[in-house]
Formats: structure tokens, C-alpha cells, sequence
């Protein structure tokens, strides 16, 4: 697996590159969905933030982070703005993953193009809809680049179909245990983190890590 950006700090901003994780911010997220989303609403019953948002200076080169084909590629005026979608091939349980990079800059690929892993497919952006401070709301008062960052998220898909669609998240999961250290993977704080999507104890397990606990 692949960094998506070059030499990737999987810490919260400013120790890090991540300015907010998977999962976070229900009530942020869950505002006005129901009435957007009665159907999904009703069965999910909350909204979360469906991948991972790394900041970067506005231009940053961005990578796939697994080969694949580029299955779609959009410019939004709202929500992800430009944006990739790359496909993975299936492997023997007939499993693939569904990528997703948005609010880009710029986009160096095209519907129908196969990438390998590493390649370069866009640049840093803030297109779409972006929560941060430019809106005025000072939600991401922390971010230097002013709401510049790649969201990066995948799905699951299992013979076609959209695995556990109804997660609050349409099916998107936590990207971050893809990425993990081994080092990390080795410590039973993280093994407890990854099962409970515990994002303070990732960052603990990070720390010991890091002090050479």
C-alpha cells in the first residue's frame, strides 16, 4: 500500500498530516442528513465522516494508493468537488476496493485509465464542499492551508455489490488500518484501537511507539 502524499505523518495536524480521522463528528455530519436522506437516515440513523482528510500546501502531488482502473472521474460544485474513483481488481474471494480522492485541484487521469500503485493522479485542493475555516465557520482553525486536503476513503466490494452500505457512511470504512506501522500492528493498544475504531488509543499506541515503549 502506498502514501497517498509524500512521506506521510499519520498524526493529528500540527504533529501530523491528518486533520480529521474516519468516523468523527456525528453531529457535524448528521445535521440536515435526515431530511436530505430520509431513507439511508432511517436506516443508519447518523451520518459520520466516511474517510480520512490529510492537509497539504494547495498543489501537492497526490498517488494511488492501489493500482486499479479509474472508474469515474467528477467535478461537483458541492460535496467532494473533483474528484477520482479508482476500482482494484478483484481478488480470489472476488474483493475489491473502491477508492476515492476529492476536493482536488487538479486531475491527471481519465475514466478508463489503469493506474499502478505510486502513480501520480491529482494535485492538493480545496474544490467542493469544504468545512474549514475559508467558509467562516472556523471549523478547521488549525489547518494553515485553509481547507486545502485530500479525503481519502474506500469501499468494500464483494461480486459487485456494496458491502455494508447502511454504516453511516454508505459503505465507506476506516482507511488507517491499511497504512498501519507494523511496528504499530505489534502492540496490543492498537490491536484494541483498530477493533474499536478508537482513535485516542491509536494515538497513544502511536506515542508509545514513538518513545520506544
Amino acid at each position: 500500500m502506498k502514501s497517498p502524499v509524500k512521506d506521510i505523518k499519520w498524526l493529528l495536524y500540527p504533529l501530523g498530516d491528518i486533520t480529521q480521522w474516519y468516523g468523527e463528528n456525528e453531529e457535524l455530519y448528521t445535521n440536515g442528513f435526515k431530511d436530505s436522506y430520509p431513507e439511508y437516515y432511517e436506516k443508519a440513523g447518523k451520518f459520520i465522516h466516511s474517510g480520512i482528510d490529510i492537509v497539504r500546501p494547495y498543489g501537492e502531488h497526490i498517488f494511488a494508493v492501489e493500482g486499479g482502473t479509474v472508474f469515474s472521474v467528477e467535478n461537483s460544485s458541492s460535496g467532494y468537488g473533483k474528484h477520482i474513483k479508482i476500482r482494484t481488481d478483484k481478488d480470489k474471494d472476488g474483493v475489491q476496493r473502491d477508492w476515492v480522492y476529492a476536493h482536488l485541484s487538479y486531475i491527471h487521469v481519465e475514466e478508463g485509465d489503469v493506474v499502478p500503485e505510486g502513480f501520480y493522479i491529482a494535485n492538493m485542493g480545496n474544490t467542493g464542499f469544504v468545512v474549514s475555516n475559508s467558509t467562516g465557520n472556523g471549523y478547521w482553525d488549525n489547518n494553515p492551508f485553509r481547507g486545502t486536503h485530500l479525503h481519502l476513503g474506500y469501499r468494500i466490494r464483494k461480486n459487485g455489490k456494496v458491502q455494508d452500505y447502511y454504516n453511516c457512511a454508505f459503505g465507506r470504512v476506516d482507511p488507517l488500518p491499511l497504512f498501519l506501522d507494523e511496528k504499530l500492528l505489534s502492540t496490543k493498544i492498537l490491536k484494541t484501537a483498530s477493533n474499536l475504531q478508537d482513535k485516542t488509543l491509536y494515538r497513544f499506541a502511536q506515542l508509545l511507539v514513538k518513545i520506544g515503549m
